[in-house]
């Protein structure tokens, strides 16, 4: 095929690829047109195409290939606003939207401002010194002499990366420049207004061990909102890569309106055709992409999966649904109880903590490895002021039959106030709870970190197939306990944690001793006669 250069670049067309224009006919017709009329050709391709503007005014030749060219067409056809572009990493994304589309805006309406923000204001500056850069070309200052300053470091009000960018514009009395850059969670700007906002590398590496760094961030960026015109043309634009499965990006992902209906525009482009390890390359060569298989953010950044499979420690797959018909009849049942807060120092914290409340039923019988099925009878896993507690607590209690022993947390010497009503109670209807009756049994954390207690706690029991849950249970606390499982290490934790600590119960509980082998204590072994009691529990 044919090829030719236009701004000092070669342009070789691949005849496997689909192009917007047939660029070598249009550069060999230009050279045939008026100087007038060759630049105003040249001027509508800048104004109408954003793989002109990377190829040909950025001049990046790697970019003539047939993912970069199908981006920039569905960037120019899709939506104009409310878009999440959750790219590979090197594949053109901040070249195709933050810079180029950047570029082309302003040159279309020089009187509207557009504001970048990254998670660190330097981040930003360095979008912002691509897109002056271009400005700067004597290229571009040929096409649009109306708009380019000759010399915009004497003729620009501003032309610095660090207050950004003012192009030749008829409302000189606006106080925003044309383009600034601005962090998100370090350095936000405040008080301005923007028609244009882009969000590019708001969510970073060091973030995702962190979820107050998470929240944090994207707390920020629903300030930031605000930074808008408020107009029904303001542009919003939202381009990254995942970090993590609880980080603000997936968070963006799953708003929703006062309809449900999703917010954002998702276009998700992996670096393989199926988005799968084995799948062909989409634009780096292969051997780049098996280098970069073999490390742990292979999957986030260049598969745009924040949750892969293999990443998970506890999976939620391999919890075991059972009908109420199906358990067995010789369990011994427990009552877990994690309080809001009793992990946490701050009230305000607590407030927002949710207690997780479980019933769970264990087989005496063990495998050849030594190990018991359990069954989750009963579950609340939810935020509750205390004064509610007391009754969710008995309810449970009280469906459940007989419960062998409550287990809870107490920090300190003091027993919280919940539990002592809870306690109370329990006997006015004859059900006697003490620490001296062994039936009301105090966990303890034992200076374990927690998420690897929960992990440890779990993960056998889990994969071995021992950890099951009774069919009738809410959807809502068995969907919740799911999530926990799946985003375990870094999202909420209450549910499994709770059930984690069965497994500290049953190392001081001695079935042996108490049962006999196999046999099961009767209600009266533990409470006595109920013939014979005037105002006990059974006889209610």
């Amino acid at each position: 095929m044919e090829s030719a250069s236009l701004n000092n670049i070669l342009f070789e067309p691949n005849e496997d690829f689909i192009y917007k224009y047939d660029y070598v006919k249009i550069i060999n017709d230009i050279q045939k047109m008026s100087s007038e009329k060759a630049l105003s050709k040249i001027k509508d391709l800048v104004l109408d195409d954003l793989f002109f503007i990377v190829y040909f005014i950025l001049r990046i030749q790697t970019a003539n290939s047939n993912f970069v060219i199908n981006a920039c067409r569905e960037v120019e056809e899709g939506p104009k606003t409310k878009t999440l572009d959750i790219w590979a990493r090197f594949h053109f994304k901040s070249t195709i939207i933050t810079i180029a589309e950047t570029i082309q805006y302003h040159l279309k309406y020089p009187e509207k401002c557009t504001c970048i923000f990254s998670y660190k204001k330097a981040a930003a500056e360095k979008f912002l010194g691509a897109i002056r850069e271009a400005y700067e070309s004597d290229f571009l200052k040929l096409l649009f002499p109306d708009i380019l300053y000759n010399n915009p470091f004497r003729d620009s009000s501003s032309w610095s990366l660090q207050n950004g960018i003012t192009l030749n514009r008829k409302n000189s009395s606006r106080p925003q420049r044309t383009i600034q850059a601005s962090g998100l969670v370090e350095g936000m700007l405040q008080g301005d207004h923007f028609e244009r906002r882009i969000y590019d590398d708001i969510e970073t590496d060091d973030m995702k061990y962190s979820q107050e760094q998470m929240d944090k961030c994207f707390e920020k960026y629903t300030m930031s909102i605000n930074l808008g015109t408020g107009g029904s043309d303001d542009i919003e634009r939202i381009i990254g890569t995942y970090y993590s499965h609880m980080g603000p990006l997936v968070r963006i992902r799953d708003l929703v309106d006062i309809n449900n209906k999703i917010i954002y525009t998702s276009r998700i482009k992996p670096a393989t055709h199926n988005g799968q390890s084995d799948g062909e390359t989409v634009l780096i060569s292969q051997e780049k992409l098996d280098e970069l298989r073999m490390l742990s953010t292979f999957f986030s950044q260049q598969l745009c999966d924040p949750t892969p499979k293999f990443d998970i420690q506890l999976n939620p797959d391999l919890l075991k649904e059972i009908d109420e018909k199906d358990i067995p009849k010789n369990l011994f049942k427990f009552m877990i109880i994690d309080s809001a807060g009793s992990h946490i120092a701050s009230a305000q914290k607590a407030r927002n903590d949710n207690w997780a409340i479980h019933v769970i039923g264990v087989s005496p019988a063990t495998d050849d490895i030594g190990a018991s099925d359990i069954f989750l009878l009963d579950s609340f896993i939810d935020k509750v002021d205390e004064s509610e507690v007391v009754f969710i607590l008995s309810n449970m209690y009280w469906r459940n039959g007989l419960i062998e022993q409550v287990a809870y947390e107490k920090l300190g010497a003091i027993t919280p106030g919940w539990m002592v009503h809870f306690t109370n109670a329990l006997k006015s209807r004859g059900a006697m709870l003490s620490e001296e009756s062994k039936n009301l049994v105090i966990l303890h954390s034992r200076n374990q970190e927690k998420k690897n207690r929960i992990t440890s706690s779990l993960k056998l029991p889990l994969l071995n197939g021992k950890i099951h849950y009774l069919k009738t249970i809410s959807e809502i606390y068995i969907n919740q306990l799911k999530k926990e499982f799946q985003l375990h290490p870094l999202w909420h934790d209450d549910g499994i944690d709770a059930l984690s600590y069965i497994y500290q119960v049953l190392e001081n509980y001695g079935f042996r001793w108490r049962t006999g082998i196999n046999k099961k204590p009767s209600y009266e072994s533990i409470f006595g006669n109920s013939s014979n009691q005037t105002n006990g529990w059974l006889s209610v």
